[in-house]
């Protein structure tokens, strides 16, 4: 019963993360859910059976397992969004510089050349 639970609050915190910090959809929504259900999962798996953080109370049980659901949601949301941003981060890098490569070879201009020109502009700026 406690999985269904880690199920639906880790489905719920995944769509709502996707929709409230993920912005530039580095991530697919669904990729998201199902992120969110992992993490929810292993939140329980890990306060639950590796801590042993429970009580005998079946109702305090049902709030814990809301609370280790959503903290290890989060806490796994933000580690594979992290992954994510610093991945778009990288190819972005890759993109701009193989821009620039070309750009320079199509004018035939070296990079020298262009130091040159910038220095140029500077001198013209402090005149």
């Amino acid at each position: 019963m406690l999985w269904i639970i880690a199920v639906i609050v880790g489905g719920i915190v995944g769509l709502l993360y996707g929709l409230g910090v993920n912005l530039d959809r580095r991530l697919h929504a669904l990729v998201n859910i199902i992120v969110g259900i992992v993490g929810g999962l292993l939140g329980i798996w890990f306060f639950f059976v590796v801590l042993g953080i429970f009580t005998a109370s079946a109702f305090a049980n049902f709030w814990l397992t809301i609370l280790w659901a959503l903290v290890g949601s989060v806490i796994l949301m933000a580690v594979v969004d992290a992954i994510a941003a610093s991945t778009v981060r990288a190819r972005d890098r890759r993109m701009i510089e193989e821009e620039r490569r070309m750009r320079e070879e199509r004018r035939g201009v070296g990079v020298a050349h262009e130091y040159e020109e910038e220095e140029i502009r500077r001198k013209k700026r402090r005149r």
